[in-house]
């Protein structure tokens, strides 16, 4: 509980909350969305945690150039 309020109070006390949020909002109101076929070009590379909310790598591939996933402990 304290280290979410250190979080919090960090953001809010120093006025960048709005903007840590701006990113959040905007994916929400407009998600990416791609063509078929349409691909981002540069290389990527993942490392997907357990407690992470990852889409399953086969989609991640069908528009990314996945050069490296680790699946991390």
């Amino acid at each position: 509980m304290d280290a979410s309020l250190t979080i919090v109070s960090t953001y809010w006390f120093t006025g960048t909350i709005g903007s840590s949020m701006r990113f959040y909002r905007e994916n929400r109101l407009r998600p990416n969305q791609f063509a078929p076929g349409e691909r981002v070009l540069p290389p990527l590379g993942v490392a997907a945690f357990p407690r992470d909310t990852m889409p399953p790598r086969a989609w991640v591939e069908r528009v990314f150039d996945v050069t490296r996933w680790t699946d991390m402990p």
